[in-house]
């Protein structure tokens, strides 16, 4: 409950004033978009946010046996749209593109697994390449942060994704490693 104390000042919210609107009276609503948008809290962790939400994604899809490439795909669309309206809310709670909003990361490590096989040197090598992509933001991944709202915090990640899940399969491929 730590962490709520923190985060007082939007439990408390008047609903005129919530980016949830009628939502923002159901406690329970309040605390799932924070629970999500910050990847199961771990957007909350002291340093490298992103890095650690990244990691432990990784870490569940890879030990929960979720490689299948159509799995992953569903899941990672489906929750890319729900990231989407769930960063909008939490920055007009918490102000631009936060920290603590991790299912951008959460996502974008899910997109770039789709169509890697699974084994510890690939998928960690997805891992470091898509943290990578991500820190620098090669072109036009930068451009994608100025899209309004929840578009322009999920569209960096999802490219990061893609760009990883494109070279890491050409290395895959070059170095005859499946």
């Amino acid at each position: 409950m730590g962490i709520l104390k923190k985060n007082d000042k939007i439990l408390k919210t008047k609903t005129e004033d919530s980016p949830l609107g009628f939502f923002q009276s159901n406690l329970l609503i309040k605390i799932l978009v924070i629970f999500l948008g910050s990847g199961a809290f771990t957007g909350f962790f002291p340093f490298a946010p992103g890095s650690f939400a990244s990691l432990i994604t990784l870490l569940l899809l890879y030990f929960s046996n979720a490689s299948n490439p159509v799995f992953l795909f569903i899941f990672s669309t489906i929750l890319f749209f729900v990231g989407v309206f769930i960063c909008f809310v939490l920055e007009k709670m918490w102000g631009n593109d936060p920290s603590r909003i991790v299912i951008d990361e959460v996502v974008g490590m899910s997109f770039s697994l789709i169509f890697l096989p699974k084994t510890y040197l690939i998928w960690g090598t997805a891992f470091l390449t898509f943290r990578f992509f991500d820190i620098v933001k090669p072109y036009p991944l930068k451009k994608f942060e100025k899209f309004k709202g929840g578009w322009g915090i999920m569209m960096d990640d999802i490219g990061a994704g893609i760009y990883t899940s494109i070279f890491v399969n050409i290395f895959v491929r070059l170095f005859g490693l499946v």
